[in-house]
C-alpha cells in the first residue's frame, strides 16, 4: 500500500467518525418526545398525536402538563403501537390500552402507581415489565400471546385478573395471590387446578374450555358463587363446591 494510499484511507475513516452521530438519549417526558416529534419513527408520533388530541391542544408543554396530572387514560382501539410517550405519566392510576398493537410493554414499568391496568388484546407475549406494578388491584391481560405468568406472582394486591384466550398452561405462579376476588382464565392450556385450592377469597372463577378433567382441588374454595367449567375434559360433572347451581359445565 502506497503512503498516498494509506493516507486518503485514514482521511476517509477521521470524516467517518467525525460524522457519525452520537446515538441520542431517549426523551424524559412527554413534552421533549412531542417536540422531536418530526424526527421520530411512524409509531411513536402517532402515539403523541393520541396523546395531543386526547387533552386537547397541539402546545407540547401544555399538554405535558395535563397529561402529568392525569390519573386515568383511555385510549382503547387507536392503533397504538409504541408506548414510550407515556412512561413520564407517572401520575396514572387507571390506563385502558386495550384493543391496540403493543408487543413491547417495557416503558409501563415506571407507572407504579397504577392501580387498574387493561392491556387486553394486543400482540403481547412477555409480561415481565409489569412485575414491579405492585400497586395494581386490577389487571387485564387477554388475546395476547403470553404463555408465561410468573411475573405476576408479586402482584399480591390484585383482586380481578383477567387472563382469557392466552396460551396459558402452568397457573402455579398465581397460587400466592390470595387477595383475588375474580378469576377468568377461560380459553387457556390448563390441565392442573391444584394451584388455585388456595385461593379462598375467590367468589368468580372461569375456566371454561381448558383441559381440565379433575375439579376437585376446588373444594375447599367456599366462597365461589360463580364457577365455569363447560368444554373441558371432566367425565364426572360434580360440582366441587355447594350449592351445585354454583358451577356450569
Amino acid at each position: 500500500m502506497t503512503g498516498m494510499t494509506m493516507a486518503l484511507l485514514a482521511q476517509q475513516i477521521v470524516l467517518s467518525v467525525a460524522s457519525a452521530s452520537p446515538p441520542q438519549p431517549e426523551p424524559k417526558s412527554f413534552e421533549a418526545w412531542c417536540l422531536q416529534k418530526k424526527s421520530v419513527p411512524a409509531a411513536t408520533r402517532h402515539t403523541i398525536d393520541i396523546l395531543l388530541e386526547n387533552v386537547g391542544t397541539k402546545d407540547c408543554k401544555l399538554a405535558d402538563r395535563n397529561l402529568k396530572t392525569l390519573a386515568t387514560l383511555s385510549v382503547p382501539s387507536t392503533q397504538i403501537r409504541d408506548v414510550r410517550p407515556l412512561a413520564g405519566l407517572t401520575n396514572l392510576t387507571k390506563l385502558n390500552l386495550s384493543a391496540n398493537e403493543i408487543s413491547d410493554v417495557k416503558p409501563l414499568a415506571g407507572l407504579t402507581n397504577l392501580t387498574v391496568l387493561f392491556m387486553g388484546n394486543n400482540p403481547i407475549s412477555d409480561v415481565k415489565p409489569l412485575a414491579g406494578l405492585i400497586n395494581l388491584t386490577t389487571l387485564a391481560v387477554t388475546s395476547t400471546q403470553i404463555s408465561d405468568v410468573k411475573p405476576l406472582a408479586r402482584l399480591s394486591k390484585l383482586t380481578s385478573l383477567w387472563l382469557i384466550n392466552n396460551q396459558i398452561s402452568d397457573v402455579k405462579p398465581l397460587a400466592g395471590l390470595t387477595s383475588l376476588t375474580s378469576l377468568w382464565l377461560h380459553k387457556n392450556k390448563i390441565s392442573d387446578v391444584k394451584p388455585l385450592a388456595g385461593l379462598t377469597s375467590l367468589t368468580t372463577l372461569w375456566l371454561h374450555e381448558n383441559q381440565i378433567s379433575d375439579v376437585k382441588p376446588l373444594a375447599g374454595l367456599t366462597n365461589l358463587t360463580t364457577l365455569s367449567l363447560r368444554e373441558n375434559q371432566i367425565a364426572v360433572k360434580i360440582c366441587p363446591v355447594k350449592p351445585e347451581s354454583i358451577c356450569s359445565f
